[in-house]
């Protein structure tokens, strides 16, 4: 059980997105806006960003896109929504059950104290050009497919162009990489397989000038203007997926005692 709180991002997704009941407050702001320093979403995102309906975890790790507690649950990234008035008689009810295990007398709970979502709902109006432009197989035909949809100006035009200003703002590199990542993550059978794979990138990543740039400009400087590295050929992509030597691959241990 997760309550996603204020700001969460990068490490603070991972540890919620996994849990069964993801319960979203009034000031939940989600994010994965690592493209955006020149690195990729981490922290398990092949697994459960990839796996979101209508491409919307490939909209959401290429764009870095900030989500409200309604938008969270629109695409399922939350279960729940409570108010932070229910959360002192939420926690006094859990505390009641006798096994903490029981999974259906937690959901009777959240189902009984969930609130109606306060925040606009500027995503699943969208959601059909989500899963139409990040459907595509490369991050140019990504961009032709938003500038279509910009073309028609109103509501689905203004979403189009702030989803090609965020995507402008992702590292070349990063973007390229993420979509791979996404398309291969669907493909992959278990978390811990995937987080093999991102370990992978991780360490190909920290050889590569981008991230190192993108906390400059980002973080440290603030300035806000990296210089990326040139957009890479397919053929740099699939290095960042390569195995590493065996004895440098990542080791997961087992309550068995096997990796």
């Amino acid at each position: 059980l997760n309550v996603v709180l204020m700001q969460t991002m990068g490490g603070g997704v991972g540890i919620s997105a996994n849990g069964q009941f993801r319960i979203a407050c009034e000031d939940t702001c989600w994010a994965m806006p690592e493209c955006a320093i020149g690195l990729f979403p981490d922290v398990g995102s092949s697994w459960f960003l990839s796996r979101l309906e209508h491409n919307c975890g490939i909209y959401l790790a290429l764009t870095g896109k900030r989500l409200n507690h309604t938008e969270a649950l629109a695409c399922g990234l939350a279960t729940h929504y409570l108010t932070y008035g229910m959360m002192p008689f939420f926690f006094e009810r859990l505390m009641s059950i006798e096994e903490f295990e029981d999974e259906e007398k937690v959901n009777s709970i959240l189902c009984e104290m969930d609130a109606e979502p306060e925040e606009p709902d500027n995503l699943t109006p969208h959601m059909d050009a989500i899963e139409k432009c990040f459907g595509q197989d490369s991050i140019e035909a990504v961009r032709s497919a938003l500038e279509e949809e910009k073309a028609k100006g109103g509501d689905r035009g203004a979403w189009a162009d702030e989803t090609l200003s965020l995507l402008a703002k992702g590292a070349p590199t990063s973007l390229a990489v993420t979509l791979e990542q996404m398309k291969r993550g669907r493909q992959l059978k278990s978390l811990e397989e995937c987080l093999k794979m991102e370990y992978r990138m991780t360490r190909r990543f920290l050889a590569k000038p981008d991230f190192y740039e993108g906390v400059r400009a980002m973080l440290r400087d603030k300035d806000k203007n990296p210089k990326w590295a040139p957009a890479p050929s397919q053929e740099e992509v699939m290095e960042f997926f390569k195995p590493l030597p065996k004895d440098q691959e990542l080791q997961i241990p087992h309550p068995n005692g096997s990796n």
